[in-house]
């Protein structure tokens, strides 16, 4: 049976995380406003810079917004960034 209010969506080791339309409707908004661009979220913290990934961004984007190389932020990311091919939307992550 079908639920229009819910998705669910696995995860890793089989955790589910269940949205409400609202959450959805504002990710798709967010995913469409980033455009591929590295549109998401940034702030500054104790003197680091800090980004949140958004559906759609690539290492490279994301690395040109901040005027940096992608092994740079890798670095300082060596828990999340394995690889620089794989980021995941929502990550937080340390840019400058």
């Amino acid at each position: 049976m079908n639920n229009p209010v819910y998705e669910i969506n696995m995860k890793n080791n089989f955790k589910k995380e269940i949205k409400t339309m609202s959450e959805i409707i504002n990710e798709k908004e967010l995913n469409e406003v980033s455009g591929g661009t590295a549109a998401g979220p940034s702030w500054t913290q104790n003197g680091m810079t800090f980004y949140r990934i958004v559906f759609g961004d690539t290492l490279s984007e994301i690395a040109a917004r901040f005027h940096t190389s992608c092994y740079a932020i890798q670095a300082l990311n060596p828990t999340l960034i394995k690889d620089i091919n794989v980021i995941k939307a929502g990550w937080e992550i340390r840019v400058l």
